[in-house]
């Protein structure tokens, strides 16, 4: 209300002022509504947050904060910000996963704007490396004092460093041994590592089939061919699963135990023609 005083018998003469009092108005915008998609621990990504200023006053932010450290806002060298009437301006956010798994945040905005501090969520995952073993262990039968190697192919066939912290057998044996461990590695997306594993078929470890049958049950008549027996006929082998007996073998007991048993019939023919002959020389006395 402006009153005008004057020698005006009328006066004073009193005229309402009217006007509307404009503010700023904050607003956020982000692509994706927050989300960062899929970023590898240790590395990093920008994306823009954008702030609108939608009112027909100047705007004045003081602050951009983060709930989380692996969200960044840009490192400002000096607040407040000024954002004109209807103009924006992009605020650079970094995510950056200490860890893996999936992350989140709110960005926080300070301003002048009547209605408060304005809050946007921000979302990213941060993936492993996904391991694929090529290759076979199976050694199959290995012939006594030798030695067999297979290989084993490990690749990275995910998206991030895969980060492979030991390869080793779950229970020593002398038999079995890795050699060419590249491990502890780190295993690039795309790459591969190959570990080596060796087999020694020794000899404390052979068995030995016996002669007579598959069963192991020794002949009745003939000779036992033990180990030293067979190690001497050069049928000493290593015995696997599966591995069925040899017939050789068989064949040999077999033909001593009936050359054997012909032996016994010849010595007891002989000594029935010697009673017999007794027999008559005490009739003719």
């Amino acid at each position: 209300m402006i009153s005008v005083f004057s020698n005006d018998p009328a006066s004073p003469h009193n005229i309402k002022v009217l006007g509307d009092a404009r503010t700023p108005r904050l607003s956020l915008v982000m692509a994706n509504t927050g989300n960062f998609g899929k970023v590898c621990a240790g590395s990093f990504a920008d994306e823009s947050l954008i702030l609108s200023n939608s009112g027909r006053c100047m705007l004045t932010v003081t602050s951009i904060v983060s709930s989380s450290p692996e969200f960044l806002p840009p490192q400002v060298s000096t607040y407040p910000l000024s954002i004109a009437a209807g103009g924006f301006l992009p605020a650079p956010i970094r995510f950056e996963p200490a860890g893996l798994g999936p992350k989140s945040a709110t960005l926080t905005v300070h301003s002048d704007d009547p209605s408060g501090p304005r809050s946007i969520a921000v979302s990213g995952d941060a993936p492993a490396g996904k391991l694929t073993v090529t290759g076979s262990a199976l050694f199959g039968g290995v012939c006594c004092r030798h030695r067999e190697q297979r290989t084993l192919t490990l690749c990275n066939t995910g998206g991030c460093s895969l980060h492979v912290s030991h390869v080793g057998l779950k229970h020593k044996r002398r038999h079995l041994r890795l050699i060419n461990n590249p491990f502890p590695a780190v295993i690039r997306p795309g790459s591969c590592l190959s570990v080596v594993i060796q087999y020694f078929a020794d000899e404390a470890g052979a068995e030995t089939e016996r002669v007579d049958h598959p069963e192991r049950r020794p002949a009745r008549a003939g000779p036992d061919i033990g180990r030293g027996g067979l190690h001497d006929l050069g049928l000493l082998r290593q015995v696997l699963p599966g591995t069925p007996p040899r017939n050789p073998v068989r064949n040999i007991a077999a033909t001593a135990a009936r050359s054997t048993a012909k032996s016994a019939v010849t010595m007891t023919k002989g000594k029935t023609t010697r009673l017999e002959r007794i027999r008559q020389h005490r009739r003719v006395a």
